[in-house]
């Protein structure tokens, strides 16, 4: 994902590879796809639109095993995602996570082929 102007984050986003492969869950049902994540959140593509507030457990497949993590929703808005066409993107900060599931986090999304 290619961002533009000055990046005012403190830490660097991550992008995951470009396949439909790399998604996480929401709400336990809901399938996203995660576009970035960094240390302290995540983007997400839905079909369905997220509100802003709104606190949901992501969950995802590292290889020691699935990890869940409490996100709040940040930002949403309606883009053009790649192949996707028109969806919901939501930027999630993570609530309170563990070092632990933080680095589970990263290997989850590291073994989809990063």
């Amino acid at each position: 994902m290619k961002h533009w102007g000055v990046e005012r984050r403190r830490v660097p986003r991550v992008s995951p590879p470009a396949s439909p492969e790399c998604c996480v869950s929401l709400r336990g049902s809901l399938t996203v796809r995660l576009l970035d994540f960094s240390e302290s959140g995540v983007l997400l593509a839905s079909k369905v639109e997220l509100a802003r507030g709104e606190r949901v457990e992501l969950r995802a497949i590292a290889p020691t095993g699935p990890v869940h993590v409490p996100v709040e929703i940040r930002h949403v808005s309606l883009r053009m995602i790649h192949r996707a066409g028109e969806r919901f993107c939501a930027g999630a900060a993570f609530l309170a996570p563990s070092s632990g599931q933080k680095a589970r986090l990263a290997d989850a999304f590291r073994a989809e082929g990063m």
